[in-house]
Order: structure tokens, then sequence, then C-alpha cells
């Protein structure tokens, strides 16, 4: 058994990879953006394969702009930058609704207007992109955002977490309803936990309106906790007990569900984390229990050593296969069972990549589904993006 020196000067025990895994064929990377990118998005349309939509902060101007990005062969194209707002919004992310042909959601904390929860309506018309008014859930201290995710069985209704700055900091959801290209209502908040939540993201399972917060609720204690959305309005959910995937102080806490199992809990999810007792980041497998909604997790396994902030996707194409991006490096894992084989590092830029939150990250093309992905990052004072393919391995 593999084990880390702690800080304290004891040792724990941490997973270990078995094998070298699959190395990732990366190809040369294409600007999207000629200027100083930070929090950027990424995800791709699930209705149109090839096509994928990038958000970020524009550093010199401080507003949110978005481009739509192409895939042909090889090779990466762009269209045109457009302005979704002149504020600075922060903590970023893009959300398509697979189940409303062109549509997708930016999601973000706006500083520029007291810190309030924000989101808009993306639509794609051929090459060109338009959005909706801002619409926002609260008035402000939505503070730090944590994720956004579409259910992909109900049209139109999404889920975000952050922590509250008007309720004592405490973790707390909202389920937003897109009614229409134009307009989103938002249900009653939920607190999901009744504390501070420095850190937080969810992820929706395949089917049946279940999904996963993973969150940091003290400076000891870190957690995942499965709920179920009732679809009956005014559109609650159910949450159940929480459980501990780490008794160390995380930060940084990502989160994904594999959706390649043939019903909702056939896939297992991964949380990333960093993990500041031990000075790494790690990454830990959690299986559902179908009837008690209960998560068990495995033995965490350390990704990196460096101070790069990991992002996670599941390959739609291969049950049990993700990749992870931090700063200009990659690596693929796969699992059968609860063993995780992580590969070989993969250096795909090795200067400048800046790999802090919100600078790196990675989305497969979920139409296709055919093992291909860009990663989108911060390089220099530049925003690019890179393909990369793990068909045929």
């Amino acid at each position: 058994q593999a084990v880390v020196l702690k800080s304290d000067g004891t040792v724990e025990a941490v997973g270990e990879s078995t094998g070298v895994g699959i190395q990732i064929p990366l190809g040369t990377s294409t600007q999207f953006n000629n200027a100083n990118s930070q929090y950027i998005a990424i995800a791709y349309n699930p209705n149109t394969a090839g096509q994928f939509v990038i958000t970020w902060k524009q550093y010199a101007g401080g507003d949110l702009k978005v481009v739509l990005g192409t895939v042909s062969g090889t090779t990466l194209t762009f269209g045109s930058i457009t302005q979704i707002i002149a504020e600075s919004v922060v903590y970023n992310h893009v959300i398509f609704d697979s189940n409303t042909a062109n549509r997708f959601v930016v999601v973000g904390t706006n500083e520029g207007s007291n810190y309030r929860g924000s989101a808009w309506v993306g639509t794609i018309s051929g090459s060109s992109l338009s959005f909706s008014a801002e619409m926002y859930w609260n008035g402000g201290g939505t503070s730090v955002l944590g994720g956004a995710a579409f259910d992909p069985n109900d049209a139109g209704h999404f889920i975000t977490t952050w922590y509250d700055g008007n309720n004592s900091n405490y973790g707390t959801l909202v389920t937003g309803y897109v009614s229409s290209a134009t307009n989103i209502n938002y249900m009653t908040e939920v607190v999901f936990h009744s504390a501070y939540v420095q850190t937080s993201d969810i992820a929706f399972a395949k089917s049946n309106g279940v999904f996963v917060i993973a969150y940091r609720g003290t400076s000891t204690a870190a957690y995942g906790r499965i709920g179920v959305r009732n679809t009956t309005y005014p559109d609650t959910a159910t949450l159940y007990t929480a459980a501990t995937f780490s008794t160390n102080n995380c930060t940084d806490i990502r989160v994904a569900w594999d959706k390649s199992g043939s019903s909702w809990n056939d896939g297992k999810i991964i949380i990333t984390y960093e993990d500041n007792t031990n000075g790494d980041y790690r990454l830990v497998l959690g299986t559902v229990n179908s009837s008690t909604y209960a998560i068990t997790f495995g033995t965490p396994i350390v990704i990196t050593t460096e101070a790069l902030y990991p992002d996670i996707e599941f390959d739609p194409s291969t049950l049990g296969r993700f990749i992870i991006t931090y700063g200009g490096k990659a690596k693929v894992g796969t699992f059968s069972g609860t063993p995780i084989t992580l590969g070989t590092e993969i250096i795909y830029q090795s200067t400048n990549v800046y790999g802090t939150g919100g600078y790196v990250k990675v989305a497969f093309d979920t139409a296709a589904e055919d093992g291909r992905f860009v990663i989108a990052s911060r390089i220099g004072q530049e925003g690019k993006a890179i393909l990369s393919d793990l068909s045929g391995t």
C-alpha cells in the first residue's frame, strides 16, 4: 500500500494506479482569444457533433465573452467573439440542455453587480450566437459559485450550487427552468449544508433526476451527497445523507458522473480536490447504492503534487474512462469495478500555462461520442484550445 507523508509527520495510505493506462495523441493549440482569458468554461453541443462553446472573463475589459468552436477533421476553427455582458463575471460555467436543440446556459457570479448569481440563455443559429438578458436568482451575496448542471431527462431544468453570503455562507442550491430563449424561472433556494461551504460542484446521473453535490463542509471534512429532483412544482429536491470522502482540509472540488451505462447507477462518481493537509491533488471514486442513495468512497489516489488545479470529464463513448487535465498536462484514467488505472502523464504545453482554477477546462464531444475532446486554457496572455482523440485506444 502506498503512503504519503503528512505535514504533521504522520503517514496516510493512498490508492495506487495499476499499469500505464492510455496515452493521449494531442494536436497543436489554436487561439480562440488573443488576450488574457480568465475563468474559462467549455461545453460541447450534445445535438451537433463537432460544435462547442467557450466562455471566459476578459481580463482587460472585465467583461464576459463567448465564442463558438467547430471541429473539422483535426482542425479547430472559431467564429466571432461575442460579448454577453459588459460586467465582470467570474466562476463561469457553460451547460447545454440536451433536450432542447442548440440551447445552452452560461452561469456565473456577477461581481460587477454585488456578486449576484446570474445566468444567460444562449442560442446557436448556424454560426451565430445570441443571448437573453441577465437572469439572476438573488440580489447579491452569491460569493463563490460552485457548479451547474442540466438534468439530462427534464428539458429546461438545471441546478446550480454556491455558498450564500446572505445566509452565513451556507451551501445552497437552486433549480432554474429555462421556459424560453429569453427567460429563466427560479425555484425556491435549498440549503444542502448548514455551515460555510468554501467550494462545491454538482453532476447529474444519466436519468431519474438523480444528482450528486461534492463539497467542503469544514476544514476537516469534505462530502458527497445525493439528491433526487421532485419534478412536481415547485420543483424541490430530496437530499440524502452525506458521505465523507476526506477528513483533510480540501478545496477546489470538482465532481463528474459517468453516464455511459444503461441505467442511472451503472456509472460511478469521481471527485477531484486539493488536499491542503498533504499538499497535493487527489481523486476518489464513489459508488452509489441504487436503493438507499448512500455513497461508498474508495481510497483516494494522488494525481499530482504540483500546484495545478485538475478538471475532470468522463468519456461518453466508453464506460469507466475519463480524462484529468491540470496545467499543461493530462492523464487518462480507467476503471472496471473499483481499482483505478491512471495513464502516464502527458505534457501538451510545457510553459506559460496558468494552472489555477478556471484556467484549464476539458470537454468531450457528447454528440459524436467518438472519444474526441477539447482542452481550453490560458497560455501566456492568450486563450487557446487543443483537440485530442481517445478513439481506437
